[in-house]
């Protein structure tokens, strides 16, 4: 089963194109609002090859990325290592579906686009809370479910399969040997991250427009580009724009309470 995370030549293909590009900046710039200080030390969980928190480290941060797949690992430390940053990362090939304990705490906590593979979320944001510093920020991010209806009406034409999408809580993606994922809105996560002692939670709306444009092409067109780019900035926010984006991102800090990992 977990042999098909190791192949990651359809995932390094996607990071060349400009809606991951997009995606990136725009998380980026929100955490941007949210971090304060420099030589942080962060915790990617289910972090890949690292292209997510490379900027961080690139600031002086330490890492420490988990994921299942080694070769996505080995990515990330070639990637570290191209920028003279091999000081600052470490890693570790875990099953996340078991959970994990490092016996240490961290500033910064990521959990990307790692939700929709498993079904222990709940014993992740526990073990993330007991793994983050006092005051320290927990950034989610997960595939939006409200953004399904979309590409099958836009792209396609097809009015059954957006109809379909409306309560469908798992669907298939191709980045990994046709996987079956799970769905969420931002609303869901909220709840959960209350339930587990985080509060100051603020959600983001991380391209509300790119995926619907239907002309990738024209997205590498640079002047293009910064228009969406400052288009979604504008929007990230904007109700009702952030309900429908492909992404939420969920920044949280933690409570001063402890709780037990499980």
């Amino acid at each position: 089963m977990n042999e098909k995370y190791e192949n990651i030549e359809k995932w390094l293909n996607y990071q060349e194109s400009p809606w991951a590009k997009m995606s990136y900046e725009l998380t980026e710039h929100v955490l941007r609002k949210h971090i304060k200080g420099s030589h942080l030390s962060v915790l990617d969980i289910g972090g890949g090859n690292g292209q997510e928190s490379l900027w961080l480290a690139k600031e002086g941060a330490n890492v420490t990325i988990l994921d299942i797949s080694q070769n996505m690992l080995n990515d990330a430390h070639k990637k570290y290592e191209e920028n003279g940053l091999e000081d600052n990362i470490l890693t570790s090939k875990v099953d996340l579906s078991k959970g994990f304990n490092l016996n240490k705490k961290y500033d910064i906590i990521f959990i990307h686009n790692l939700f929709s593979y498993l079904d222990n979320v709940d014993q992740l944001l526990q073990q993330a809370h007991y793994h983050l510093a006092t005051n320290g920020i927990l950034s989610i991010m997960h595939i939006n479910r409200y953004s399904e209806i979309f590409p099958p009406m836009i792209f396609e034409n097809d009015l059954d399969k957006a109809y379909e999408k409306i309560d469908a809580k798992r669907t298939k993606i191709d980045l990994f040997e046709d996987t079956e994922v799970y769905r969420y809105i931002a609303d869901e996560m909220i709840k959960k991250l209350e339930k587990y002692n985080f509060d100051k939670i603020e959600k983001y709306g991380i391209m509300s427009m790119c995926h619907l444009i239907k002309d990738n092409e024209i997205k590498f067109d640079k002047e293009y580009y910064e228009k969406l780019k400052k288009l979604e900035l504008r929007l990230m926010q904007e109700y009702p724009y952030y309900e429908i984006a492909r992404f939420n991102q969920i920044i949280a800090r933690k409570k001063l309470v402890e709780i037990n990992v499980s």
